[in-house]
């Protein structure tokens, strides 16, 4: 269904327009929020919108490194989608947080733990039943080995629902895992 919606086309007849503000060093401290706003056309025919916004926070203190993000997304004339949620037209709130904590070290070595969560909902706009979610929780550390070398292991779980409207049936993914990888940064 999305190879439907997406095609080579001209849609510059169609302007979109966007705005981002960011606040940094608040009050003097390591804080900084923002927010972000855009609405455009994206269809191939160029009349149906979609509007997006999100919104962060960022804060470093005493080593903690915290950062959060949310997002809304409308979307209109999606027929695509439409199969799977219900309604071509459907809106997505979501969002993400991950902490970090940058103080501790392992024989002389930085470590570096970190939590991180998301989570997103999408529905239909016409009261319908069916919903997206997508829903993640991850755990981990990374150790530096050398100033570009980085060993990091993590555990993830990701649980992931999609509805089908046309067989008013549904997928669900429930999914644990666990990674080791070596970073290597240039």
């Amino acid at each position: 269904s999305l190879a439907q919606n997406v095609r080579a086309s001209d849609n510059n007849h169609t302007p979109s327009v966007g705005a981002r503000l960011r606040l940094m060093d608040l009050a003097g401290l390591p804080v900084e929020t923002g927010a972000s706003w855009y609405w455009g056309t994206w269809d191939g025919s160029g009349l149906e919108p979609m509007a997006m916004a999100g919104a962060h926070l960022r804060a470093r203190l005493l080593g903690v490194d915290l950062l959060l993000e949310g997002l809304h997304l409308a979307v209109r004339g999606d027929q695509g989608f439409a199969r799977t949620i219900g309604s071509p037209n459907w809106t997505t709130l979501g969002g993400f947080g991950v902490a970090s904590y940058e103080g501790l070290s392992l024989g002389g070595k930085p470590v570096v733990p970190y939590l991180q969560a998301e989570t997103y909902r999408t529905r239909p706009n016409d009261g319908g039943a069916a919903r997206e979610t997508v829903r993640s929780l991850s755990a981990g550390a990374s150790v530096g080995l050398a100033e570009n070398l980085r060993v990091k292991a993590e555990y993830l779980h990701l649980t992931y629902e999609l509805p089908d409207a046309t067989t008013s049936g549904s997928l669900r993914l429930d999914v644990d895992g666990a990674v080791l990888s070596v970073v290597v940064t240039y």
